[in-house]
């Protein structure tokens, strides 16, 4: 299932599912960018480019390889979906060339068993894609992106090098894994914890007989259309809960209780929220921005164009990730040592020389 363009955390995060490529070693065209002992030659980086920016269109709804869709702000943004990703795919090349700088720094070797896989995987699409004709493989390969199998075998490799280096030294039990005072620090940097009250503007839920939700077949919440005086109804209802908790006269957890009461009973010390880039999907995005924008113990009304929402910031506790709340933090450390790896990769990225002014003829827009 395709999703909304969610979140990008400010931290430095993997995309192994998508390709990536890399040049440091012979049988490689002439380098482009340079890092340290790594470098990256045209070639690669339009390889890189292609199945990136094909990640990022089979994977969010809201992207389309299109004119148009290309043109389009991004919601929150000052920047077109071209721009912004573009900015992604361009800053992933330099946070990428430098992992494998670190793998030739530290002498990294690949296990046999990184290498073998990577010949069954070619081998798997020689038998099951092209009839077990390597001869149609390098064909395909040639009018896709001007190379062979046996340097696609090399760009797969260099591709392991750099998550073999990045977990090596920042993944869980690396060398240079975030610390348990590092963890304390980053939890209390990037956290926020909210409770919130939505009322839906255009839709509302369907009931059964018995007052509990219709779920689907695929297990969401059936949804039906509100009619015009319906939605006008909604912001008053909004407005009218938001006046009462000001008030006292009712709490927060008394309105959520009568609408979403499973929520209350899965997270009844409210949501912790890690703070992210501004373009996020639905709540996300006004949740977080508001959230990160209020003081503790402040109740703001917050919307978007699907939804009202009152938030009330409530005090992050002391190690509350360790405690009864944990369940939200299974990410907490690899996103501490994921920061870490940023700065670190920061500097490096520093030193990266271009040969050439090739990067400005790269755009989501024109490479297909």
């Amino acid at each position: 299932m395709r999703r909304k363009l969610a979140c990008f955390l400010a931290v430095f995060i993997l995309v192994p599912s998508l390709l990536l490529a890399f040049s440091s070693c012979a049988g490689m065209g002439p380098a482009v960018f340079t890092c340290g002992l790594a470098s990256i030659d045209e070639a690669t980086y339009r390889y890189w480019f292609i199945n990136l920016k094909a990640g990022y269109v089979a994977s969010y709804s809201d992207i389309t390889d299109t004119e148009a869709c290309w043109n389009m702000l991004v919601p929150g943004q000052d920047k077109t979906y071209a721009e912004f990703v573009d900015e992604k795919i361009k800053d992933q090349i330099d946070h990428y060339l430098a992992g494998v700088a670190l793998f030739l720094e530290y002498d990294m070797t690949l296990p046999e068993s990184t290498k073998d896989a990577i010949d069954i995987e070619i081998e798997d699409t020689v038998e099951y894609q092209y009839n077990g004709s390597r001869r149609a493989y390098d064909d395909f390969l040639e009018e896709r992106y001007g190379f062979d199998s046996k340097k696609l075998r090399k760009i797969r490799l260099l591709e392991e090098e750099f998550y073999y280096a990045y977990n090596t030294l920042y993944g869980e039990n690396g060398r240079f894994a975030a610390t348990s005072d590092e963890i304390a620090a980053f939890y209390s940097e990037k956290y926020a914890r909210i409770k919130y009250y939505m009322v839906r503007r255009h839709d509302d839920y369907v009931y059964d007989k018995a007052g509990n939700r219709v779920v689907l077949a695929d297990g969401s919440y059936q949804l039906r259309e509100l009619n015009e005086e319906e939605k006008k109804e909604r912001e008053k209802a909004a407005n009218d809960a938001l006046a009462d908790i000001q008030k006292g006269t009712k709490t927060i957890d008394d309105y959520i209780a009568k609408d979403y009461p499973e929520l209350l009973e899965a997270y009844p010390n409210g949501f912790y929220l890690l703070q992210n880039e501004t373009y996020l999907q639905m709540y996300g995005a006004t949740l977080i921005n508001g959230a990160f924008a209020m003081k503790e113990n402040e109740i703001a009304f917050l919307e978007n164009e699907d939804a009202f929402f009152i938030v009330e910031r409530l005090p992050l506790p002391e190690n509350g990730y360790l405690g009864a709340d944990s369940g939200q933090f299974s990410n907490l450390a690899s996103y501490a040592s994921a920061e870490k790896a940023a700065l670190a990769f920061d500097e490096l990225i520093k030193g990266i020389v271009p040969s050439e002014d090739f990067e400005d003829n790269y755009s989501v827009k024109t490479v297909k």
